[in-house]
């Protein structure tokens, strides 16, 4: 739908009050997840923005979709109906066709059979494309389709009187003509059980039945392509991957190789993996350049935050003020001056931080955040809950509600942070409890050195790890989680330090023994101590990032 302020004015009654269930003064900036629009599809679609470089970059068809945890990976997925091209938009549980493939390569837990990474893809594709034509069916039922129909008939007759799944089939066949009818009837039932049963048999019946696979899958190519329908398969990210099981490493080779080969001119593919495990998802890729040749990196940029900031104040006030919104009828998002103005609506121009020193409080804002939008609308929402931000307010009330929202906010950010790495770095949170106390805001390598032998290096042998075990090791994990970054010596201000982390760049961040390393303003404040709290400057992370032209609103980069 159009997005623009005239779009909002020209909401209905109905429109405004749903609006208030989702933008209200407990929560003014809305839901900071995605699945907190899950029952209101229309909703979902006034808050996501098309307006950005995001939107234009998944437009180029990325088949893979690599972000932080709160960075809207699952946002922008749930929108690609909306690019206009897609007539079957296919959305199955990626946990269920990891168990799926798991059970079809291995016997049992403890079976550990080299599987390479070609045979894992096949059984991939068997899955994804048996359920894409469960799906097809079930979309399209007036359409006759003899030879997929055909194939499942074919598997369901192999079935009969035989053991599947530790149960002998009686009737296989009419079972299985019951289901396509069923996946074809107006009152269609539980589909997803349905489609699930006909991949079940597909795989134990994989061998005997790949002629008819071959031909069903060749009837749903001419299908789409005659119909001028394309198909995509969407696979939204599991939290975390367990790259280190030998079971779990052939899984995820094949799902690699599957999704960066997927698909014929109608058939296509998106799925989204958590930048978290992305090094280590690229580090088992038996082809890397392949794998990942078609892979989007979500990074936002300052002003791109900003945007959605000034874009759900606005909606906040379609359901809650609209007289008040008609203020704001001339302005434009695109604009970098209008979207200042609409902030100036309801954020002071500066606050005092708790070290007593002005501040822009835009630049506070940003600085105490990894430039995710779930910890910005975060913060946002504890700072005026309660207390409608278009209401007037004094100065004063205001500063003190942004910085006390950050200060109670610090913390959390750094357990969601901790929680995203527990999987890889189990120690993680205890290491930062030890360590970052101890350092102070900006430092040396060789004091980064000290802190691992006073304090790091017990943390990691009490935690048994075998494989992290070094300096080397302590200070990766520390510069992957965005707890220290790099200091950038050109782009310093009386006031702030520009500073690298590696949550906003496209690789991993490189330091030297020269370098200038410090603490990002999130872990300094949950950790704060005398030896932390006061320094000739503030740490600004990308600072830099903030003075592109508008025309550059987001980092974005192949992977």
């Amino acid at each position: 739908m159009e997005q623009t302020v005239l779009s909002l004015i020209r909401l209905n009654d109905a429109e405004r009050s749903e609006i208030c269930k989702f933008f209200n003064d407990d929560r003014p900036f809305g839901p900071s997840q995605a699945n907190g629009f899950r029952k209101a599809k229309r909703i979902q679609e006034l808050v996501f923005s098309t307006e950005n470089e995001i939107w234009k970059e998944y437009k180029r068809n990325p088949r893979v979709i690599v972000g932080r945890k709160g960075s809207g990976k699952t946002s922008v997925l749930s929108q690609t109906e909306h690019l206009g091209k897609f007539g079957v938009v296919f959305k199955p549980s990626l946990s269920k066709i990891i168990r799926q493939v798991g059970e079809q390569l291995f016997e049992h837990a403890h079976d550990l059979r080299r599987i390479d990474a070609e045979i894992s893809a096949d059984v991939w594709k068997r899955i994804v494309n048996v359920s894409l034509m469960g799906e097809v069916l079930k979309k399209f039922p007036d359409r006759e389709f003899p030879k997929i129909e055909k194939y499942f008939f074919y598997i369901g007759k192999k079935a009969e009187g035989r053991e599947h799944r530790g149960n002998i089939l009686e009737k296989s066949e009419a079972y299985v003509r019951g289901l396509i009818t069923s996946l074809r009837s107006i009152n269609r039932g539980s589909t997803e059980s349905h489609i699930g049963y006909l991949v079940s048999l597909a795989l134990d019946f994989a061998a005997s039945s790949e002629i008819d696979f071959e031909e069903a899958l060749d009837e749903l190519d001419q299908f789409l392509e005659e119909s001028d329908i394309h198909a995509i398969v969407i696979l939204d990210s599991k939290e975390e991957y367990d790259v280190n099981d030998f079971q779990s490493e052939a899984i995820l080779k094949g799902m690699l190789r599957f999704v960066g080969a997927y698909g014929e001119d109608y058939r296509h593919v998106r799925m989204a993996i958590p930048a978290e495990g992305f090094f280590d998802l690229r580090g088992i890729s038996s082809n890397p350049s392949k794998d990942f040749e078609d892979a989007m990196v979500l990074h936002w940029s300052p002003i791109e935050l900003l945007r959605m900031v000034a874009w759900r104040y606005l909606i906040f006030l379609a359901g809650n003020d609209p007289v008040k919104l008609k203020k704001f009828r001339d302005l434009s998002l695109s604009s970098r001056d209008d979207v200042h103005q609409i902030l100036s609506d309801f954020l002071s121009n500066e606050i005092l931080n708790r070290g007593g020193s002005k501040e822009y409080t835009i630049a506070y804002l940003l600085r105490h955040s990894q430039l995710l939008p779930r910890q910005i609308i975060k913060i946002l929402n504890l700072a005026f809950s309660g207390i409608r931000p278009s209401v007037p307010r004094e100065e004063a009330e205001i500063r003190d509600s942004i910085v006390q929202a950050i200060r109670e906010s610090e913390g959390n950010i750094c357990t969601e942070v901790f929680i995203s790495y527990r999987m890889k770095y189990p120690f993680i949170e205890r290491l930062c409890e030890e360590v970052l106390p101890n350092l102070p805001r900006f430092f040396s390598e060789a004091e980064l050195k000290n802190a691992y032998r006073d304090r790091g290096k017990a943390v990691l042998q009490d935690s048994g790890h075998l494989i992290i075990n070094s300096f080397t090791d302590f200070k990766r994990c520390l510069l992957e989680i965005g707890c220290i970054g790099r200091v950038s010596v050109k782009e310093k201000t009386s006031q702030y330090a520009d500073a690298e982390f590696e949550y906003a760049i496209p690789g991993k961040l490189s330091i030297s023994e020269d370098d200038e390393l410090c603490i990002h303003p999130i872990f300094s404040g949950a950790f704060e101590t005398a030896k932390n709290r006061k320094s000739e400057h503030y740490v600004y992370p990308h600072m830099s990032l903030y003075n592109f032209p508008a025309k550059r609103v987001i980092k974005l980069k192949r992977v």
